[in-house]
């Protein structure tokens, strides 16, 4: 038990010399705050810029318009995608206030060729069905990439304007979030990249919102081409399930396996080979969020120091991780692992998740250390990715004992404030009920 004390107590001393540093985050979107940091004090202007992808467009235009409450549009901005896909709208004549922002929403239509992924062919999106992106409030320098994702949502927020709905900034954000929630990456922020390893493409500092969009992508032209190269019928199919507010069963077991036929063909050029190396595995499931207590005995009066605790999970349920570095455990994304609001803000944590492979359930292990202490009670929250069509209950996941080795560094472990440990009779942690 020694080797665990000095584990555990060695992380306390980690954490609080890494205090200041962060964990990876859910997408790579520098919306409002890399971008606004080079901006120019003097430049007040509202600037939309960004990527339209189905792959890369390699030319087109890109119009900004406002969408007004009659349901009519104005055109703002019209401006040219170059060979990278790349577009840039400043919205100076348009401003309603000093700050330079548009206050209202913008719908904004991108037409143009891009190479499709799954065929290697030039297609073209014309001005009949552009790829649509809708934003409300934009200030300042803003990321808005435009793809048959961000189109998903469009039709959304559109289908609410026809219906006869004066519609709210609320509206764009709810129907963004949800398709991003969807399919597991920020459909707005996030810039997908070349579905290859050119310099434009997939590179050892590509975040991992940008791959598994980028991989999305290569999806959706998998089911276009066994749909007879239809992207109009497969954005439609899929359109069906976002007005409902839940991708189907059947669409999401399109979607997975329409991306393990790209990964397994000779078209993809991502060096990714497996879906789990993604976070599209659950792709169009639910998510099931998890938290985890502390169970306090007669005399365990102590201050808590150190935890170190293992959760399992049940089968086909993953988390949101960097699959980035080969390293065999990866990082849990940063919504995944949070701590409660009852937690002081001086408790640090670092976690390792070790996805599921070749029949093994996956499972992720937390350690977690305060150096003035804490009391029992709810100490972690852990979001968990659930498999289309799955219904769980908390009681399906458990934490990790292993009684024959008490040594196995994934047993549940908590420190005093002197270093010493609870003896598990009168500390224990439990998965709070539903």
């Amino acid at each position: 038990m020694k080797v665990n004390r000095a584990i555990l107590s060695g992380f306390i001393l980690l954490v609080s010399i890494l205090s200041g540093c962060g964990f990876g985050g859910f997408t790579d979107n520098p919306n409002n705050d890399a971008a606004s940091a080079n901006q120019s004090k003097t430049d007040t202007d509202t600037k939309i810029t960004g990527v339209v992808a189905k792959g890369l467009f390699k030319d087109g235009t890109v119009r900004v318009y406002a969408l007004n409450t009659d349901g009519t549009e104005t055109l703002l901005r019209t401006s040219r995608i170059n060979a990278f896909g790349n577009y840039s709208s400043r919205i100076s004549a348009f401003k309603t206030s000093t700050t330079g922002s548009y206050n209202g929403i913008y719908l904004i239509k991108a037409t143009g060729s891009y190479l499709d992924e799954s065929t290697g062919s030039v297609l073209t999106i014309d001005e009949g069905n552009p790829l649509r992106a809708v934003i409300a409030n934009p200030s300042g320098i803003f990321t808005a990439s435009v793809t048959p994702l961000t189109e998903l949502a469009a039709r959304k927020v559109l289908a609410l304007q026809q219906g006869g709905k004066s519609l709210a900034s609320t509206d764009v954000t709810a129907a963004n979030a949800l398709v991003s929630e969807m399919f597991r990456v920020d459909i707005i922020g996030t810039k997908p990249v070349e579905p290859d390893q050119t310099p434009a493409g997939i590179k050892a500092d590509t975040g991992q919102g940008q791959r598994d969009y980028t991989l999305a992508l290569a999806a959706i032209s998998q089911m276009a081409k066994a749909d007879a190269g239809a992207l109009a019928g497969t954005l439609n199919a899929l359109s069906g399930d976002i007005a409902d507010g839940a991708m189907s069963v059947e669409s999401a077991g399109a979607f997975q396996a329409a991306l393990t036929a790209f990964l397994g063909s000779d078209k993809n050029a991502t060096g990714i080979t497996s879906i789990n190396n993604t976070n599209l595995a659950n792709a169009g499931g639910t998510t099931k969020t998890i938290k985890i207590a502390t169970s306090a005995k007669e005399g365990a009066n102590a201050l808590i120091r150190g935890i170190t605790v293992t959760l399992v999970l049940p089968p086909g349920v993953t988390l949101r991780a960097n699959f980035v570095t080969s390293k065999e455990k990866k990082e849990p994304l940063s919504a995944v692992v949070t701590l409660p609001s009852t937690m002081s803000t001086n408790t640090q944590f670092q976690s390792a998740y070790s996805p599921p492979a070749s029949g093994a359930r996956g499972m992720i292990t937390i350690s977690l250390g305060n150096a003035y202490g804490f009391t029992a009670g709810e100490f972690l929250t852990i979001k968990c990715d659930v498999a289309p069509g799955a219904v769980l209950a908390t009681s399906d996941f458990t934490i990790y004992r292993n009684p024959d080795n008490p040594d196995d560094p994934k047993n549940f472990q908590a420190v005093d404030g002197n270093g010493a440990l609870f003896p598990p009779e009168m500390l224990s942690a439990e998965i709070m009920p539903e």
